[in-house]
């Protein structure tokens, strides 16, 4: 035998969450007054639809995210714009070095410079 599925629209389970939370009616009383079948129908709502309350971690974390500063958003404009220059330096010094390996290879000449020379 084939059990019936219920589907109760998000405005209705707005509304059976909203009146446990106002009345004292329990879980099991709400269930008969609106022939709500699932046991755990109206405590997975309440999880769904109401907000928890955060902790002042929480509040200050995502207001100091949510509130940068223009010196805060310039700076990280920067950090950025040198972390890709850091990046490209990084490469010219690479390519710079395997042209100096290359070059001292096949002509057979030293270009570095030795330490511990006098100047």
């Amino acid at each position: 035998m084939k059990r019936k599925v219920n589907f109760y629209t998000d405005e209705f389970k707005r509304q059976v969450v909203h009146e446990y939370l106002s009345t004292n009616c329990s879980y099991s009383e709400l269930r008969r007054k609106y022939n709500i079948q699932g046991k755990s129908c109206i405590s997975d709502w309440i999880l769904r639809f109401v907000e928890k309350p955060k902790s002042p971690q929480e509040i200050t974390m995502s207001e100091k995210s949510a509130e940068k500063s223009v010196r805060e958003v310039e700076l990280e404009a920067r950090l950025t714009k040198l972390e890709k220059e850091l990046a490209y330096e990084r490469f010219r010094v690479t390519a710079l070095d395997t042209m100096i390996d290359i070059a001292e290879n096949e002509l057979k000449i030293s270009i570095r410079k030795k330490s511990g020379t006098k100047q």
